[in-house]
Formats: structure tokens, C-alpha cells, sequence
């Protein structure tokens, strides 16, 4: 269910500067007001988090107390790196907690003043507003549940087409192995992009899978709002292009490795962030003895378990395949562009999908 805000009550909320800190707002507003019911449980924390209440540029993100139900998480979520103003930030952000992980997607892009607030479990509209004199109070109507790994919430999300990856992850013997990475980027290809490429992908041995599976992540995180078109490393150590600007259709559109990116983006996971795109990337030189890396190339945590076919012959692997790939003529097929991957770095097929959804946002980084 969503909960829309009032244009005019939040404009009522914004329009007069609050001379009362965090703190002091959570226990003006415990009993709740005409947008939103109770935050006592909330206002009552305020006594152990004196981080509320003194000076800075702060958002604290909370849920009703109905929304908390019975449960003994808070359920808030805290930056004192940002003061988030709707009616004047940037329309999309990925806000940071204190110790700088992210925390969840901001979207103020649709009609009405909507306030999106979105991880990769939930999606919630905004209650309410209450301006502080050291930031903001946003009034969800349940709160933003902590990070979760890459495969649960991908199943969660499998209504949105990318639930199919999940299955390929688990053949490949993998989901541990990617459930305990750390700072990466998931590019998932969404149920009909994988239903095309069925026939290469079944062809596929276990090894080979899981070195396609690792084609697919990258060794860095990237959200949306910091999207450069420049080449991004995969953990096979394998440069993937990254294009932006129209596509064939001429609509406005994001691609790494010749794979579009597409709705729906920047799902939050404790892994990092997953991008749905449109296109399996399969690389033409698959080598032999391939499989997932067991040494990874950047700032990941090595995974505690590992599948069984993953060893340490997979070192040697990867530098083999990052050799073939680096030298392949292959070609990246994108809609109506056909490039020699020549012209690229880390040459591959992708195999395209039907879908007709793009990702043709540009997000605005905003700076506090």
C-alpha cells in the first residue's frame, strides 16, 4: 500500500524554520500530528542519541510506531552527513549512515512531491516532514529494514524480472560465495534477457557458469547517481566499456559491457548495489579451466565458503581469461550499434533481451 503526502501540508511543515533540534522535534510530535500517528517509541530514544540533538546537518529517517508494530528494532536510520530538503536537494540520492554504508535510495522524481524512500526490500512513501534547526525527520509509514544479502533480495524483487539470476547463481554452487562479497556491483540480467540466452547459458559447464556469473559483478559499487562512462573492472579482472548518451531508439540510456541498464536500479543488498540490465554478457573465450576468482582483484572480502570447483587454479584462470578477453574480435551487439569489441576493453557477445524497459534517468549527485 502507498501512503501519499500532501502537497500543501508538507509545504506547511517546510515553510517555517524549526528552532528545536532533532531531539526536541521527535518529543513535540511523540503523540503524532494531522499526516502521521504516533512516534513515541522513536522520541522516547532520543535521551540515549545525543547526536540528535546537537548542531550539524542531519537526517534521521523513522517509522511510526504502528509501523514498528511489536518488534524490538527501532527501525530509524541516521546521517549526519546530509540535511535532506526535499523541496530544494537533488531528486535522487543514496543516502549514507554515519559510518558511511549506504543506506537507502531517495527518489523525489514523481508528481505531487512523492518521497520515495527505497531499499532493496521495500519501497516507502514519506508521512510527513518536520524540519529541525540541525536537519530534517522524515515520517515513514514502516521502517527501512537493514541490508540484506544480493540473493534475498533479488528474490524479493523477482517480480520485477530479475529473480531468474537467482536460479543461475544457485546452479553455479555460488550463493555463499556471493552473499559474503563486500563493496561490489551485482549487473543482473533481468527473466527475458535470460530466457533468450537459455541455450548458451545450459551449455555452459558449472566452472564456466560461475566465470560468467563473475563477468557480471563488479569490483567496485555503483549506484546510479555516480554513473561515469568509463571502464568498469569486473571481478574476473576484466575491463567492461561503460557508454552514456542515446541509444538506437534515441532515448537516453546507461551501458556497461554493451549490456543496457535498465529499471529496476540501485537495489540496495549488504553486498552492494544490484542493476538490473537487459543483456547477458557472455564472453567469447571462455577459458577451459575457468571459474569463480579465489583471489579477487579489489577491496572485496574473500568469501569464507566457496564452491567446491572453485580453487586455487582459478588465479591462473583469470589471468588467462583476462588475456583471451582483452584480445578477442568479438562483437558488441547493441540493439541496431554493432561495435568491433576491438574498439573495446574485455570484448564479449551480449545476448539481447525483449524487454522494452531503460533506465533513462540522470541522477544528480548532491554534495552537502
Amino acid at each position: 500500500m502507498k501512503f501519499g503526502i500532501s502537497v500543501c501540508a508538507v509545504v506547511a511543515l517546510i515553510s517555517s524554520v524549526s528552532a528545536q533540534t532533532i531531539a526536541d522535534v521527535l518529543r513535540t510530535n511523540a503523540n503524532g500530528g494531522a499526516q502521521f500517528p504516533s512516534i513515541a517509541k522513536t522520541a522516547a530514544l532520543a535521551a540515549t542519541h545525543p547526536e540528535w540533538g546537537t548542531p550539524g546537518t542531519k537526517t534521521l529517517i523513522i517509522s511510526t510506531d504502528a509501523g514498528l508494530g511489536t518488534g524490538t528494532d527501532p527501525g530509524f536510520l541516521f546521517t549526519d552527513k546530509i540535511a535532506l530538503k526535499w523541496e530544494t536537494d537533488a531528486k535522487y540520492n543514496v543516502l549514507h549512515d554515519t559510518t558511511e554504508n549506504p543506506i537507502c535510495v531517495y527518489d523525489n522524481y514523481n508528481s505531487g512531491f512523492t518521497l520515495h524512500f527505497r531499499t532493496g526490500m521495500e519501497d516507502l512513501v514519506a508521512l510527513a516532514v518536520l524540519p529541525a534547526s540541525n536537519g530534517y525527520v522524515y515520517v515513514l509509514p514502516g521502517p527501512l529494514t537493514k541490508l540484506k544479502p544480493v540473493t534475498t533480495v533479488l528474490t524479493k524483487n523477482a517480480n520485477l524480472g530479475v529473480g531468474a539470476f537467482v536460479n543461475l547463481i544457485e546452479r553455479a554452487g555460488l550463493t555463499n560465495t556471493v552473499n559474503n562479497l563486500q563493496n561490489v556491483t551485482f549487473l543482473v540480467p533481468n527473466d527475458t534477457a535470460i530466457i533468450a540466452a537459455q541455450a548458451r547459458i545450459n551449455a555452459l559447464t558449472v566452472p564456466q557458469l560461475q566465470y560468467v556469473i563473475a563477468h557480471h559483478i563488479l569490483n567496485v559499487p555503483l549506484y546510479s547517481n555516480i554513473f561515469n562512462p568509463t571502464p568498469y573492472t569486473n571481478l574476473n579482472g576484466v575491463q567492461l566499456p561503460a557508454t552514456s548518451g542515446p541509444n538506437a531508439a534515441g532515448e537516453f540510456s546507461n551501458s556497461i559491457g554493451g549490456a543496457q541498464l535498465m529499471i529496476p536500479n540501485d537495489l540496495t543488498t549488504v553486498n552492494g548495489p544490484a542493476q538490473a540490465i537487459r543483456s547477458v554478457i557472455i564472453p567469447d573465450n571462455i577459458p577451459a579451466n575457468a571459474a569463480f576468482p579465489s583471489v579477487l582483484p579489489g577491496n572485496q572480502l574473500t568469501p569464507a565458503t566457496t564452491a567446491a570447483a572453485t580453487t586455487a587454479a582459478a588465479t591462473t584462470a583469470k589471468a588467462a581469461a583476462t588475456t583471451a578477453a582483452g584480445t578477442s574480435a568479438a562483437t558488441v551487439t547493441n540493439a541496431a550499434n554493432t561495435t568491433p569489441a576491438a574498439q573495446k576493453t574485455g570484448g564479449s557477445s551480449v545476448l539481447k533481451s525483449s524487454s522494452l524497459l531503460l533506465f533513462a534517468s540522470i541522477m544528480i549527485v548532491f554534495l552537502a
